[in-house]
This record gives C-alpha cells, sequence and structure tokens, in this order.
C-alpha cells in the first residue's frame, strides 16, 4: 500500500536533491552561513542577497524546507514506483536510485546536528513523518524491485533504519559508538560506567580513534603554545587554593579544638581520615605548593586528597553508626568528630570562586581572539531578534571559534580516561565537579552543583556521602536551614535514569524532610522539547493543560500558585493566542519554570539552591545564569555591564574548568530566547503580572 500524502511537495525533485547535497557538503558546526531563497537552501553570498539567512531564531524554517525536500523524493518515487516503462534492472535506473539514496542519508545525519544548533528546531528529521514514509516506502516496495539488493539498503537497514538514536548509543551491543557524539562532549559519563552486565558502553576501535585524533589534532593553525585552555589547571589550581583557604576558616573553631584535646591519637577510622583530610587542607592552602611555585604536588592535588580523606571519615564505621543511632550529649568526643565532619562538608560546598576577576578576563579574551577571528574568516552569525541578550549569543560563536582552533579539551579528558585502563565509576565530585557558590539572592546561596551520585552501572546510583555530609550540616544551625535542589534529570531518559531515581528516593527520607526540598522540573524529554507526541499540540488551552500535569507532585504551596500563573503567562506574554507555534511553547516553558523557581525561593527562603543535572554545566549551568538574569527583569532593572559580566561568569566558568568548553550551544539558545521574550513586554506589564500572581 503506498503511503498517504497530505498533498505534493510544492519543491521540485531537483531543488530537493540539491538542497540534501548541500546539507550533506556545509560544516554542522556553523549552520549560520546558510540561507533559505525560495524553496532552496544557499550558501551566504553577494548573489545571494536576498536569502533569508538561518538565525537562532529561524530553525523551525529549515526543519519546514527540509520536510518538503524528502516528501518531493518521496514523491518522485511513488510516481517511478507506479511507472510501468521504467526497466528496474537498467544499471542507469539503479545506480539513479542508489545515488539519491546516498543523498538522503547523508544529507539526514548533517541534518540532525544543524538542527541542535538552531533554536526552535530540535526534533530530530528520523521522526518527521516525511522522513519515516520515504524510508518505509524504500525499505518495503521500492527495494523490492530489484532482483540484487541496492548498496543503500546498508545504509538505510542499518544505522538509518534505527534512527538517530542508534548512530550515538546502542545500548544492547556496543554502546557508545559514534566519534561525534564524543567530541561534543555528549554522553561521557558511560566511559566512567559499565552496562547491567558488566559490558563497557565503548567500542576499542573508538578509542583508537579518540588516540589518533588527539594525538595528530589539528584542526586550527594558531600557534598552540596560544592554547587558551593550557592556562585552565593553572586556574583550577589557585582557585582550590583559595577553596582550602575559606573551608580552613569555616571549620577553625572545630580544627583547633580537634587538635587541643589530642584527638590524633585515638584509634578510630573517623579520626584517622579526619587528620589526614585536615593535613592536607593545610598543604593545600600553602601558597607554596601553587603551581606557579612548585614542580612538585600542587594544591589541586592535595585539595583531592581533602575530599578522599574526608570521604574515608565519612564511610567509618563510627560515623556510620553515630548517623544511625545518635551519640548521647555526655558523648563530646563524638559530638565534636560529627560537627567537625559536617562542617568540612558544608565549607566544600558553599564556598566562593576563588578566581572570578582572573575568568572574567579570561572569557572577555576568548571573546575578543574569536571575535577577530570570525571577522577575518568573514562568518557573521545573523539574528532577527532585537534584543540586548543578542550580544550572548555573538560571543557565544566567539567562544567556540576560538576554542575550535585548539584541540579538544574534552578529547584529550576522554583521552587520559582511557591511559589509565581502568573504569572508576561516574561521581562528578570527586572527579574534579568542584561545586562552590555562583551567586547570591535575598540571602540564599545559589550554588553549582553536580548529580550528587555516586554509580558504576547507569540503573543504579547512590547519594554521595559529602552531599549528606552537606545537608547534615543545616542541622547544626537554629533554626534548620534547607537546602532546595531544583531537579532537571528525567527518570524516563534512561541515561539519567539512575542518579534521577537516586535523587528521588532522597526526598523521601524522614532524616532529610527537613533541610531538603527537591522539585523536580524536568529537562529532557519529549515534553520539554516539544517533540515526539507534542510537535503538534499547537492549541494553548491542550499545552497548558499538560505543563500544568507535569508539576503536580509540587508542594502545596506551589500548587495554588501554578493555577494562577499558567494562565497569566499566556494572557500578558503571548497574548491570550489560542494556538502557540513550537518556539513559543518552549519560551513558554522556560517561563514557567523561572516563576516557579521565583515562587519557591520566595516561600521557603533556603539557605542554600543549586539547578541540579548531570554535571552542572549545561542544562543547570543555562538555568542558572538565566534564572539570575530573570530575577533583574522582574525587578524593572536593565542589562548593564555589571550583569552581563556576571551571567558570563555563570554561564561559562564551570564548563571552561570542568570539561574545558563552551556550554552547550542549544541550552544556552534556550534560555536566551525565552530571557529576549520576556525582555520584549513592557515593565508596567510585567511588574502587574507579579503583584497579581
Amino acid at each position: 500500500m503506498k503511503p498517504k500524502l497530505k498533498k505534493r511537495s510544492e519543491v521540485k525533485l531537483e531543488d530537493a536533491l540539491d538542497n540534501l547535497t548541500l546539507l550533506a557538503a556545509i560544516d554542522p558546526n556553523n549552520p549560520y552561513l546558510l540561507g533559505i531563497q525560495g524553496n532552496r537552501f544557499v550558501i551566504q553570498s553577494e548573489e545571494h542577497n536576498k536569502a533569508n539567512w538561518l538565525v537562532s531564531q529561524e530553525g523551525s524554517e529549515f526543519l519546514q524546507l527540509v520536510q518538503a525536500s524528502y516528501q518531493a523524493i518521496l514523491t518522485y518515487f511513488l510516481d517511478l514506483y507506479e511507472n510501468k516503462e521504467i526497466v528496474w534492472e537498467d544499471p542507469k535506473t539503479r545506480k539513479g536510485v542508489q545515488g539519491i539514496m546516498e543523498v538522503c542519508g547523508e544529507g539526514a545525519k548533517k541534518c540532525d546536528r544543524i538542527l541542535q544548533r538552531l533554536q526552535g528546531a530540535w526534533q530530530s528529521i528520523f521522526d518527521v513523518p516525511e522522513y519515516q514514509q520515504l524510508q518505509s516506502f524504500y525499505l518495503d516496495k521500492l527495494m523490492k524491485k530489484f532482483s540484487i539488493p541496492l548498496e543503500g539498503e546498508k545504509a538505510w537497514e542499518g544505522e538509518f533504519h534505527q534512527g538517530y538514536e542508534s548512530q550515538i548509543l546502542d545500548t544492547e551491543h556496543t554502546g557508545l559508538k559514534d566519534f561525534e557524539t564524543v567530541k561534543n562532549d555528549k554522553e561521557y559519563e558511560l566511559f566512567y560506567l559499565v552496562t547491567d552486565s558488566g559490558k563497557p558502553y565503548f567500542h576499542p576501535t573508538l578509542f583508537r580513534n579518540i588516540k589518533l585524533v588527539c594525538d595528530f589534532d589539528a584542526r586550527g593553525n594558531l600557534p598552540l603554545e596560544e592554547d587558551p585552555l593550557l592556562r585552565i589547571r593553572t586556574m583550577q589550581d589557585r582557585d582550590l587554593f583559595s577553596a582550602a583557604m575559606q573551608i580552613f576558616e569555616i571549620g577553625k573553631p572545630w580544627i583547633q579544638k580537634f587538635y587541643k584535646e589530642r584527638v590524633r591519637q585515638k584509634k578510630m577510622v573517623i579520626i584517622q581520615g579526619l587528620a589526614r583530610a585536615l593535613m592536607a587542607l593545610m598543604l593545600a592552602k600553602n601558597s607554596k605548593n601553587l603551581l606557579q611555585n612548585t614542580s612538585e604536588k600542587s594544591s589541586l592535588s592535595y585539595f583531592q586528597d581533602v575530599q578522599w580523606f574526608l570521604k574515608m571519615a565519612l564511610q567509618s564505621p563510627e560515623y556510620q553508626k553515630w548517623v544511625a543511632y545518635p551519640p548521647s550529649e555526655n558523648d563530646k568526643l563524638a559530638h565534636l568528630l560529627l560537627d567537625l565532619t559536617h562542617i568540612l562538608c558544608k565549607g566544600l560546598f558553599t564556598r566562593k570562586l576563588g578566581i572570578q576577576q582572573e575568568m572574567d578576563g579570561f572569557i572577555h579574551r576568548l571573546i575578543r581572539k574569536g571575535e577577530e577571528l570570525i571577522v577575518k574568516e568573514k562568518e557573521f552569525p545573523l539574528f532577527s531578534k532585537q534584543s540586548s541578550f543578542n550580544q550572548f549569543v555573538v560571543e557565544h560563536e566567539a567562544i567556540r571559534k576560538i576554542l575550535g582552533h585548539y584541540p579538544s579539551g574534552p578529547l584529550f579528558k576522554t583521552l587520559d580516561l582511557i591511559r589509565e585502563e581502568k573504569i572508576l565509576g561516574f561521581e562528578p565530585l570527586m572527579q574534579g565537579n568542584f561545586p562552590y557558590r555562583l551567586y547570591t539572592i535575598e540571602e540564599t546561596f545559589f550554588l553549582h552543583l553536580p548529580s550528587p551520585t555516586r554509580q558504576e552501572v547507569v540503573a543504579v546510583a547512590e547519594i554521595s556521602e559529602e552531599f549528606l555530609g552537606y545537608l547534615r550540616s543545616l542541622f547544626m544551625e537554629k533554626p534548620i536551614r534547607r537546602h532546595l535542589l531544583i531537579h532537571l534529570q528525567e527518570a524516563d531518559v534512561w541515561q539519567d535514569s539512575g542518579r534521577a531515581l537516586a535523587i528521588d528516593r532522597l526526598q523521601k527520607q524522614a532524616e532529610f524532610t527537613k533541610c531538603l526540598t527537591i522539585i523536580h522540573l524536568p529537562k529532557n524529554g519529549d515534553f520539554y522539547y516539544q517533540k515526539g507526541g507534542y510537535i503538534s499540540m499547537e492549541r494553548a488551552s491542550e499545552f497548558m493543560e499538560a505543563l500544568a500535569g507535569i508539576v503536580r507532585d509540587l508542594e502545596s504551596v506551589i500548587k495554588p500558585f501554578t493555577k494562577k500563573i499558567i494562565p497569566k503567562i499566556h494572557e500578558v506574554v503571548f497574548q491570550g493566542k489560542k494556538n502557540l507555534t513550537r518556539e513559543e511553547r518552549l519560551d513558554f516553558i522556560e517561563i514557567f519554570y523561572a516563576f516557579i523557581t521565583l515562587k519557591l525561593l520566595e516561600e521557603l527562603h533556603p539557605y542554600s539552591m543549586s539547578f541540579t543535572c548531570k554535571d552542572g554545566l549545561d542544562a543547570g549551568g543555562a538555568f542558572a545564569a538565566a534564572f539570575y538574569a530573570f530575577t533583574f527583569l522582574t525587578r524593572g532593572k536593565t542589562l548593564d555591564k555589571k550583569i552581563a559580566d556576571s551571567l558570563r561568569l555563570i554561564f561559562y566558568t564551570s564548563a571552561l574548568l570542568v570539561r574545558e568548553r563552551a556550554i552547550d550551544v542549544q541550552r544556552f539558545h534556550r534560555v536566551l530566547s525565552f530571557l529576549a521574550k520576556l525582555e520584549e513586554l513592557p515593565r508596567e506589564e510585567l511588574e502587574k503580572m507579579l503583584r497579581q500572581v
């Protein structure tokens, strides 16, 4: 049976083939040179001065033309299939069909990578009806016309037939196998993990590719000695030197008592762990051990020792016993050791970034160098929305541009792990992703906090002892303080499942109900991206009902607010439109999340807050920066230099220090889009909405 088409494509076959051929050849990391003129894609040049150039807000138009191109090819194949005069065994016929199949396959791969970079169009091409119909008709009908299978069958029945996900991950077989995934620093945690059967999530051939690229990577033509990433380790060292000083100062009263009472003479595992942790802490805060002053062990290495010895104390039988069965008030030694352990955990999570000014200068230098390259290579990104946030989009491209001219930081980090020839388990807090205080709003500390979990397999994770120690430190002051964790991971996404379930279980433990609130605002899945079954949910009433449904587990204090804010956002921000485009729905979700977070901040007055995802760099980092800007917009403030500098630090510091890259471009554009949407509103309208809800 032939597939049913809604209508014949308005794109001619010649244009469709040209479109897919151009997509197959273009650099997907820089789609901004791509434009649309009529029914064709064109490359930016003077002869195409009337083209509509792709911008971060116009991804939906790109996707529509790709869909129309695949529909045109399907229409051609349907006519060909019904043509009784076609000689199917003619070599010319075979070669023609084969050529079209190759163009379709290569164009699809590049198309999905481009879609990741274009805000408002994140839907896999493998999920759209036009592509699926073409694929099904080719495999089920057209291919059977040939007695000898077409070579294109390998592509479509292999990687393309499985869809986009199988290009990245095959969870039942080889696991992580797509080299582009590694280069883009996606799913890197799988290098630390094994499958349920104990097998690694990668194939040995991937190792060889990574080693070759890392050994011979020459993507840019700039001198390697000017590689800005060479400064990262030195900056980390100075930051942890500062962190050690701050933690020592926070714990000073307990540390002095620890040494004064000669506690070290007692043979207890918790004492051994604390004594070694304190020694490492004092060595880390000694300026003689800064990398710039020594060729031996540095502050960074000593700080990592602090973490390991603190974990030793947290895992000790004495600590575990006292946590389960609290010691009597007369057992002063036990209370001293517990308090010292918890105060060290508190310092670990709430310390300030020690290199703020240096990091600010580093980011500005990356932007300046990147902009020089953009001007030199004449690759100017263009944008349609007039917003003060546009400067961040241009700057982001500049940072990606300059970093792209040097060997990949994430690739080298992966190679370092491979050279160790062992799987360590994934625990971000213990693997260089150090927590710290991002900013403070209304006396609440906003923390950079990756998933506070430890895991060896994807489906099973447990909470890190250090985070539990931090939560217990909140009981040390009266009244008891609270941490608000905005949980962005999604249990239905298999890579996140173990970590998400562990955090969900944590909020149900009676011990932490007074000091921890976890709110689930998922930033993965079909609804968040408005893809899959939600791609055509244009009716505003239907969308708002679904939006309310994803937050039914919020605290009772938030439920009445939810009922008010959703229709109010619809009325004020989107003028009560009956139908919402996909881009508008994406902005709606972000605006709703921001208002929910603001309400939680006002109602709970937490001591600390975090936007926690896998590593806190992309989904969490973007949300943290967006909420910082959102609070200024709701107060009627403009984006001045001070706020802009703070935003850059929040956006880039963690990603640069931890993974030596810029924040994920899709997450970055997503939050800037909703901020620009709010900025368009008259101040009085925004203030009125805040008063009413």
